[in-house]
């Protein structure tokens, strides 16, 4: 497997919160984002990517899952699902 190492530089470009009243502190968040990645592997570097995510936190920690598309120039697409672990610092 080789070894790739980068970053992503994202904005987001639309968003809804909802807070829910069934509990205390629940709030959840629709997203889309878009921005640049940069990569040490040339397919990927400099790629442009947005993504649609949906956040669901209790007390600041919950989870994200949602989809995304990575555009590779003249290189084509890859697209597909994610999900991850959401923890908010200082309720940011």
């Amino acid at each position: 497997m080789n070894h790739m190492a980068g970053s992503f530089a994202g904005k987001i470009t639309k968003q809804s919160t909802l807070t829910p009243t069934d509990q205390p502190n629940h709030v959840m968040n629709i997203a889309e984002v878009h921005g640049t990645q940069k990569s040490s592997d040339p397919l990927w570097n400099n790629s442009k990517i947005a993504y649609w995510g949906v956040t669901d936190l209790l007390n600041g920690k919950g989870t994200q899952h949602g989809y995304y598309c990575d555009n590779h120039a003249g290189a084509g697409n890859d697209w597909g699902t994610f999900e991850a672990k959401v923890t908010t610092v200082s309720g940011g």
